[in-house]
């Protein structure tokens, strides 16, 4: 299965969704209603925009789901860029600080003998 038949399938899916959504609210609100009549009117008139709008709806829905679909792609490699980026950072401060703590041992070392006795 190559990549365009991959797409189409996944916009069927999406496109399915959709539909199938609508259409279970638009049941679930004819079997609330009274007043009938005036509720076909009004979906008749929603599913004529609808299928007017279906070909614009099914780009937009399939264009999404490419989007998300390269988004996941990308997340992992993003996330072992940032991970990289963060063992660096941590390594700076671990050596940063061991650093530090060995001057500032030096330090204390040379000012005890230079200002005191040593210990017995």
């Amino acid at each position: 299965m190559n990549k365009e038949e991959k797409n189409q399938e996944h916009s069927g899916f999406w496109l399915g969704m959709v539909l199938g959504g609508l259409l279970g609210a638009a049941g679930a609100f004819y079997a609330a209603t009274e007043d009938k009549e005036e509720l076909r009117e009004k979906l008749v008139e929603r599913a004529k925009w609808f299928l007017d709008n279906l070909d614009e709806l099914k780009d937009r829905v399939g264009e999404t789901g490419e989007e998300l679909r390269e988004k996941a792609i990308e997340l992992p490699e993003m996330i072992e860029e940032k991970s990289e980026n963060i063992e660096e950072i941590a390594k700076e401060a671990i050596e940063k600080i061991t650093s530090a703590t060995q001057k500032a041992q030096k330090k204390g070392i040379k000012t005890f003998f230079s200002k005191g006795k040593p210990l017995k």
